[in-house]
């Protein structure tokens, strides 16, 4: 991928104070040493993101959660996935106030984004992987709800689930 010049505004969906939402230019986050700079080319939607414009409402802030991109920077502590990898991942869109997945930029810590081979999944369907995915890991994994046994660790026969 050829170096490409990153702009300073994009256009982004961002909450408004009267629980709307408009999309407009707003600036280009600028990333952290252990941040990833996304060109995103899908978002997914989920319910997390009209519940932040009608609960929570941080106006400013850029909503949507999951994406998928391409990536365009990398912080100096970043050693992957490197500039010019296909990835998906998800932010807490909506509650920070540089951070939101409906733009054509994200900024996400790189630990939180994924690399999407070519030839697997399309944008949009990589975009569908994150936040519902890994809320249903943690119903089955996570030591506060069933607790199941990570794969791939063998269960005793017949407790399958």
């Amino acid at each position: 991928m050829a170096n490409q010049t990153i702009p300073v505004i994009m256009k982004a969906v961002v909450v408004q104070p009267d629980k709307k939402i408009i999309v407009k230019d707003h600036p280009v986050p600028e990333h952290g040493p252990d941040d990833v700079l996304v060109k995103v080319v899908a978002a997914a939607q989920n319910p997390t993101d009209w519940k932040f414009v009608d609960f929570v409402q941080e106006a400013g802030t850029v909503l949507g959660v999951d994406f998928a991109g391409i990536v365009v920077a990398t912080g100096a502590n970043v050693t992957t996935p490197k500039v010019g990898i296909r990835v998906a991942g998800f932010v807490l869109g909506g509650a920070l106030p540089d951070s939101g997945a409906y733009a054509e930029y994200v900024k996400t810590p790189a630990d939180l984004v994924w690399p999407v081979p070519e030839g697997t999944l399309g944008f949009a369907e990589a975009a569908t992987l994150g936040c519902a995915f890994w809320t249903a890991v943690q119903a089955l994994y996570h030591p506060t709800r069933l607790a199941l046994v990570e794969p791939p660790s063998k269960l005793q026969q017949g407790s399958d689930v």
